[in-house]
């Protein structure tokens, strides 16, 4: 299984036309409701919203007008990074992974059916920190787009039943210490609750 991440923004902010993709290993994923332990090599830990699809079938060079073929279930997730080390593997053009694909870097929800969200096309997200809201909006921009990322990606990896794709369309993060609760909620149902330790 593998965790294909695409982010439409840079680190000021600006638009992509296309989406930056790259890859988190399986380890990034913080398992068993356990906590995020803040890491030793960094001093500033931001965390964000993602949504996330859960593939359902083999596929290559997917034709954007199938993609939606592809997947049936999403899920949330708290996806934390270390942006200090971000800002200096951006500005020497290197790769993000150690900043953004670390182990336990990700925190993922279950998984529901399309069918299950109210109204079939709400998709309305909240991030909380502290009992805060934090970030807010509406998942539906990204269902919209999920149809050509999934072709977008096809066209470099091969995806396979079980892979995640995760993606982030408002470029919003906040920072988190340590003693720090978030959660995260879809359509108004709590999907995830985690303390950073």
């Amino acid at each position: 299984m593998k965790i294909i991440c695409a982010e439409y923004y840079s680190l000021a902010n600006n638009h992509q036309d296309e989406p930056i993709l790259f890859l988190k290993p399986e380890t990034a994923i913080i398992r068993g409701g356990l906590p995020f332990f803040y890491p030793d090599f960094t001093n500033e830990i931001h965390c964000s919203i993602r949504m996330v699809c859960r593939i359902c079938k083999l596929g290559r060079h997917i034709q954007p007008r199938f993609s939606h073929t592809y997947f049936d279930e999403i899920g949330v997730a708290l996806d934390f990074s270390a942006t200090d080390v971000l800002s200096d593997l951006s500005e020497n053009s290197l790769p993000w992974e150690t900043a953004r694909a670390f182990d336990g870097s990700s925190a993922i929800s279950h998984f529901i059916t399309l069918d299950q969200v109210q109204d079939g096309h709400g998709f309305l997200y909240d991030l909380i920190k502290n009992g805060e809201s934090m970030q807010q909006g509406s998942f539906t921009q990204m269902m919209q787009t999920m149809d050509a990322l999934i072709a977008r990606v096809s066209a470099f990896f091969t995806i396979k039943i079980g892979d995640l794709i995760m993606v982030d369309l408002s470029g919003d993060s906040f920072r988190v210490q340590v003693g720090d609760t978030v959660e995260a909620s879809l359509d108004g149902k709590r999907m995830l609750r985690l303390a950073v330790k």
